[in-house]
């Protein structure tokens, strides 16, 4: 069910086709990519083959950097006013 997606995306004021999803879970994958979301799937071992559509899928949370933005197509949003740069 895409509701908690769309109801997320609603909250931040942003269309769901901006917005990049991590899960964990083959249904929240579902989920998110019937919301219209990028998804990035993180399985627990041994369980990636269920997850192909996902984006991308990690084999940790280790190697989500940078580089995600990349290889799922999207681009992070500007720093919201006040927020401070992490570093």
């Amino acid at each position: 069910d895409p509701a908690v997606y769309l109801s997320a995306a609603r909250a931040l004021e942003v269309a769901p086709e901006r917005c990049l999803a991590v899960e964990d879970s083959v249904n929240g994958v579902r989920s998110a990519k019937a919301a219209g979301m990028v998804c990035v799937a993180v399985p627990a071992a041994g369980a990636v083959d269920a997850f192909g559509e996902a984006d991308l899928v990690l084999g940790s949370l280790a190697e989500f950097d940078d580089r995600i933005w990349a290889s799922t197509g999207t681009a992070p949003a500007p720093a919201a006013a006040g927020e401070l740069a992490s570093g």
